[in-house]
Formats: C-alpha cells, sequence, structure tokens
C-alpha cells in the first residue's frame, strides 16, 4: 500500500516545523552568546571571516550558514533556522535509527521525539547556539558512516568525513568523534580503513592546532 511507503519521519519533521515556528518567530532578543554570534554573522556577511575574541567555538560552518540565511532572511530571525537545524537533527536520528536498529519507524519516531523535546534540546533550539549545529554534523556524519558501513561506496566515506570536517568547523569538541572512527575500524579489524580514518585524524588535529588556533583565525 502507498501508505506504507510514505516517510513517517519526514512527516513527523515537517509537523514539529509547523509547530515550532509560531514561537520561534516571536523570538527577537540575544540568549547567553548569542549577541556575539550575530556579530559575527553580519561581519562575514560583510566579508570579514575573524572570530570574535570572545567566540569560544570555532563557529565558521555555523556563521557562514548563519550568513547565507541572514541574507535571505534578515539577521533578525537566526532561530528560524536553528529551528530548521533542530528539525532536521530529528529527521537524522530518525534515519540513523531505522538503518542501525530493528525498532521499526514507530519506535524510532517516538525515540527521536523524546530526544527532541529533551529541554536541553528546546532551549537550545531557541536562539543561535552552537550546540545544534554541531549536532547537526554529527548525526550527518554518523548518518552517511552507517550508509558506508552498509554498502561501502566511497562517495558516502567521503560525505561522512567532510560532515566531520565541518563539525569540527563549528565547534573543537568534534574532535572527540573524528577518535571515534578509526577506534571502531581497529576493533573491526578494518586495517584499510583503520589506516585512512588516522589519517584524517591527524590531518584535523594538524587543522585545528596549526591553522585554527593561530591568531589569523582565532585572535584570542
Amino acid at each position: 500500500m502507498w501508505l506504507k511507503r510514505i516517510d513517517k519521519g519526514l512527516i513527523a519533521s515537517i509537523i514539529l516545523f509547523l509547530i515550532g515556528l509560531p514561537l520561534v518567530w516571536q523570538i527577537n532578543f540575544p540568549q547567553n552568546d548569542d549577541w556575539v554570534y550575530y556579530r559575527m554573522v553580519q561581519n562575514f556577511m560583510s566579508g570579514n571571516f575573524t572570530l570574535d575574541p570572545i567566540s569560544a567555538p570555532t563557529f565558521y560552518f555555523q556563521g557562514v550558514v548563519g550568513a547565507v540565511f541572514s541574507l535571505v532572511f534578515g539577521i533578525s530571525r537566526p532561530s528560524i533556522l536553528t529551528l530548521l537545524i533542530s528539525v532536521i537533527n530529528f529527521y537524522l536520528l530518525f534515519k540513523i535509527l531505522i538503518r542501525s536498529t530493528k525498532l521499526g519507524s514507530k519506535w524510532s519516531i517516538i525515540i527521536s521525539l523524546i530526544w527532541f523535546f529533551n529541554p536541553l534540546n528546546i532551549y537550545s533550539s531557541l536562539g543561535f547556539m552552537s550546540e545544534n549545529y554541531l549536532l547537526f554534523c554529527i548525526l550527518s556524519s554518523l548518518y552517511f558512516f552507517s550508509r558506508y558501513s552498509a554498502d561501502r561506496k566511497p562517495a558516502h566515506l567521503i560525505l561522512f568525513n567532510l560532515f566531520l570536517f565541518f563539525a569540527l568547523m563549528t565547534k573543537q569538541s568534534a574532535l572527540a568523534l573524528a577518535i571515534c572512527y578509526p577506534a571502531y575500524f581497529l576493533v573491526n579489524k578494518k586495517w584499510r580503513l583503520l589506516g585512512l580514518q588516522t589519517l584524517v585524524v591527524i590531518l584535523l588535529f594538524t587543522f585545528y592546532f596549526c591553522v585554527l588556533l593561530t591568531k589569523f583565525f582565532l585572535p584570542y
């Protein structure tokens, strides 16, 4: 039946976005470090990609996405972008559960909803903080990693590492995930992939410490 072919996770995602949109539409004030991020997005829009000394995250991925969004919808509505990212995170978690477990669509949606309505996630969704953007990159990386584990397509290998890089360009804590991939291949005795991912980890750490931590990018 055609009803069985409907992507229930996608339908749930659309409903969540439509429910949350009237709420976030009313948000016109910064919370926590939002004001710093707003200012950096404005700088990005003018071609200045130097981070504010107050900013702790690496921020670049979030900042570029925020700048593109703001060019179309204005700088005053970044909470709408964060809501969209949060809903995409819900859908990515749903897809990962569907692919990696035997829970089925019903329980995958329930578990994804429990995560989505976690108070910390809801709070992070009502502004322009980095957590949800970092989680988007991590879940995207894990999703394509699960795809690669199943089909060994080079495109999925490239994509899960690309989103790993985007995660690093959002927040430096993504380096913890980078270490997990070679550990997985080590445990499963995938020696070629272990060597490849170890090289990726070395490149990411080198890029972070030798490039992102220089005064040119992060003016501490």
